[in-house]
């Protein structure tokens, strides 16, 4: 009806969410914050008032998803055309990841941005020193992407890897 007002209370909320507060207007404009791994919800109940006269309550359940981070994703070295095999996890289940190849040192090479649950390359080092490659991985869940977790494999090269073939002759 032309000339309404409204006004809103908050009713059940599930998960933990936070944010959701009484007010009135027209237009509820409120920030929600899921800290947990489930979806939570709240359920705004509005009231109309025209003429002095309030209306009848509806009910409005709004689904907060939350925010996936990589738990398990963390720096390694590994040798001269050795393979990453990185396990990724998230504290949302069914999340989803991608990454892109951030600063690459020492000329290494076999890095390239793709998605999945393992990022499982194979890195060569042609140098005589140890090389990196930056991996930033982003994870998905229920549609709202995470931040970006960034993190380093050392490339050694083979001088370094094969120094237990050296073998000292007295």
């Amino acid at each position: 009806m032309a000339g309404a007002t409204f006004s809103w209370t908050i009713g059940v909320i599930t998960g933990g969410i936070t944010g959701a507060t009484a007010s009135s207007g027209a237009t509820i404009s409120q920030t929600l914050a899921n800290g947990g791994t489930t979806a939570g919800t709240v359920t705004y109940i509005v009231t109309p008032t025209a003429n002095g006269c309030p209306g009848g309550a509806t009910s409005f359940v709004v689904t907060v998803n939350p925010t996936p981070n990589v738990t398990t994703a963390s720096s390694l070295t590994i040798c001269n055309g050795g393979t990453t095999n990185i396990a990724l996890a998230s504290n949302v289940a069914g999340a989803t990841f991608s990454w892109t190849i951030g600063v690459i040192t020492g000329g290494i090479t076999g890095a390239t941005a793709s998605s999945g649950a393992t990022i499982s390359q194979t890195l060569a080092n042609g140098g005589t020193t140890a090389g990196t490659v930056t991996y930033i991985v982003t994870p998905t869940a229920n549609g709202c992407p995470g931040s970006a977790t960034s993190f380093v494999v050392t490339v050694k090269s083979d001088a370094k890897c094969n120094n237990s073939k050296f073998v000292n002759h007295l």
